[in-house]
């Protein structure tokens, strides 16, 4: 949050994203980046140049680094593999089929986002189908 001792408004702060040590130019300046941009292992941190109103810098600041460790469960709808809005034993065994190797043509059971089919993906389906 912005503060200043003489009550002077905020100016064009600026916001520098880095991933891995190095600077995302598509996210300057903004105060959050998109879900759809991280994966899982990334090491994101970000840096704040707070300025005035009349253009006087304050000194840069570096946020702590965060990993992203996990990807949180997805929508019932992302387990719906197949499309036919429900969420069933056709799902699942889709799925299954893709975590032994087994060909699912048109259709992409990385349900988790981590771009590996596993039993983490099976577990999720599984679930999103018992609906717990």
């Amino acid at each position: 949050t912005y503060t200043h001792p003489e009550s002077v408004p905020e100016g064009n702060t600026v916001v520098y994203w880095f991933k891995g040590g190095m600077h995302i130019p598509a996210f300057n300046d903004q105060l959050q980046i998109p879900y759809q941009a991280t994966r899982v292992g990334d090491e994101w941190y970000f840096t704040v140049t707070p300025r005035t109103a009349f253009g006087v810098q304050g000194p840069t600041r570096r946020s702590p680094s965060v990993i992203i460790a996990a990807v949180a469960p997805p929508p019932t709808t992302r387990a719906n593999l197949n499309g036919d809005g429900k969420v069933d034993s056709v799902d699942v065994q889709l799925v299954i089929n893709a975590a032994v190797g087994l060909p699912t043509p048109g259709v992409n059971c990385d349900v988790d986002g981590d771009n590996v089919v596993s039993a983490t993906d099976v577990q999720l389906v599984i679930n999103a189908a018992l609906e717990l």
